[in-house]
């Protein structure tokens, strides 16, 4: 079995509401490309990946559709689609960390290995593990700390126990939810809050690190 072709399927999929993470603007959509390998048995394999522009990476959709169309798919056309490890080095050799452009491709590849042997993937990366996740809300920080805090309650309803925020750059509003959410968070063993309370934590952390910097000049 060999590789043809690597066809891309851009899409920008839109939010319910904006959704905005504590650096840069709000985004409207969700810009996500579809990745489908063929190859000449027919056997077709199908990878996603996201455009996300924040802290460590600064993709657009259609930066990544050409570096699938120009650059992989040349490197990788007439090799084994089970040759997994092996074409991801090449691609991370060729264009070094474009690691969400590859992330796709590789999806792509363990779907085929899967489809080829007939086998789930999960078979073919050491078996089941487990047979439900938890899952975890992402939560946008809002223009208040009421609007956040509002959202999160939201999530709460359809059955949100763990929520997940961006402090990258220690914004007031978003660490003031944090704080907030720390003095308000139900008692154990009832998780919700969990990652804004760590969150909080770690605020309370660097502030007194850098009180004690202060002290020491």
């Amino acid at each position: 079995m060999k590789i043809t072709e690597l066809e891309t399927i851009p899409l920008r999929l839109p939010f319910a509401q904006p959704f905005k993470i504590s650096q840069g603007a709000g985004r409207e959509t969700v810009e996500t490309l579809i990745v489908r390998v063929h190859t000449d048995e027919g056997i077709v394999g199908i990878g996603e990946t996201q455009a996300w522009r924040r802290q460590g990476s600064a993709e657009v959709l259609w930066n990544l559709v050409r570096i699938v169309k120009d650059h992989f798919e040349p490197l990788i056309a007439g090799r084994s689609p089970f040759d997994v490890a092996g074409i991801l080095a090449t691609l991370n050799e060729a264009l070094y960390n474009t690691f969400y452009a590859q992330a796709a491709v590789a999806d792509a590849l363990y779907d085929i290995a899967g489809k080829g042997v007939g086998l789930p993937v999960h078979k073919l990366l050491g078996g089941e593990c487990r047979d439900r996740v938890r899952i975890a809300g992402l939560l946008a920080m809002k223009p208040t700390v009421a609007e956040t805090l509002e959202r999160a309650g939201q999530l709460e309803t359809i059955g949100g126990r763990t929520y997940l925020s961006s402090l990258a750059n220690q914004t007031p509003t978003a660490v003031h939810a944090c704080v907030t959410a720390r003095s308000t968070a139900p008692p154990p063993p009832y998780r919700s809050w969990a990652a804004l309370i760590v969150a909080a934590r770690a605020m309370e952390n660097v502030e007194l690190l850098g009180k004690r910097k202060t002290k020491a000049r």
